[in-house]
């Protein structure tokens, strides 16, 4: 039941602080983008009433980005360890030893040697020191356990346990990086084509007034070829008749007037 809290206390947090970080350099995108969809859209427009409508057209003030990180799934795997450990046991002194060589730049065959000559030094301190001296240490050796005993307390279980799970998630977290960007992006891409969805609408209206315009012109050209047509024959006709006048006054006016 922690855990499940806890998944969900983180999912709510980093989607509160993700909106909180990325709100105002988001949103200040998504309207430079919307005025220039709706720049670009009344500049194909002449006719001013839709130019006013366009510019009415409000994008969506109740938007937001949704960051869908799902963490109780996402971590569902982790396994905490918080059974106490002697920070000065000799499991633990070893694992740092081993971290340190690892660590280093001698060779990591240095370990085991490392591990042995530590081994001699003990045996060699053992022969050479006293048994009160050793006693000693072992007392000041036990008071540090049991002081590390008494403080592994649930509070610091507690400390332990969101420690791992807060290292754990954050790994997990960088592989989904460009899922959750891409479905941020996703989002505001639908967002982006409703508000296109409905200032193209103007277009369209435009669209079809330039159709009708251009098949009036046209029906006009066709007219105007008919006209032209037409005239044609009356420019033939208006010839021939021209000639047979013509031939008229040779044949009669001329005869006439030199008698």
């Amino acid at each position: 039941m922690y855990k499940q809290d806890l998944h969900q206390w983180i999912e709510e947090r980093l989607s509160s602080n993700l909106q909180d970080r990325l709100h105002t350099a988001l949103y200040s995108s998504l309207d430079a983008v919307h005025n220039e969809i709706k720049e670009h859209v009344k500049s194909i427009i002449s006719n001013s009433k839709r130019q006013s409508d366009v510019d009415a057209i409000i994008p969506r003030s109740d938007f937001t980005v949704s960051y869908r990180l799902d963490c109780s799934n996402l971590c569902s795997d982790f396994h905490e360890d918080i059974q106490f450990k002697f920070s000065l046991g000799f499991t633990s002194l070893w694992k740092r030893f081993i971290e340190n060589q690892t660590k280093s730049d001698y060779p990591t065959a240095l370990t085991s040697k490392s591990g042995l000559i530590a081994l001699g030094v003990c045996g060699l301190v053992w022969q050479n020191v006293g048994w009160k001296v050793l006693g000693v240490v072992a007392g000041i050796y036990g008071g540090f356990y049991v002081y590390e005993r008494l403080m592994w307390t649930r509070k610091a279980q507690e400390r332990a346990f969101k420690r791992q799970y807060a290292d754990y998630a954050s790994s997990k977290m960088r592989l989904i990086v460009d899922l959750t960007s891409g479905n941020a992006s996703a989002q505001v891409q639908q967002e982006l084509s409703r508000y296109f969805a409905q200032t193209i609408h103007y277009v369209d209206l435009e669209k079809d007034d330039l159709i009708d315009r251009i098949q009036e012109i046209k029906n006009d050209i066709n007219q105007f070829k008919i006209y032209i047509t037409n005239g044609q024959k009356i420019k033939k006709q208006g010839d021939k008749i021209d000639n047979e006048l013509n031939q008229f006054i040779k044949q009669y006016l001329f005869i006439d007037s030199t008698n």
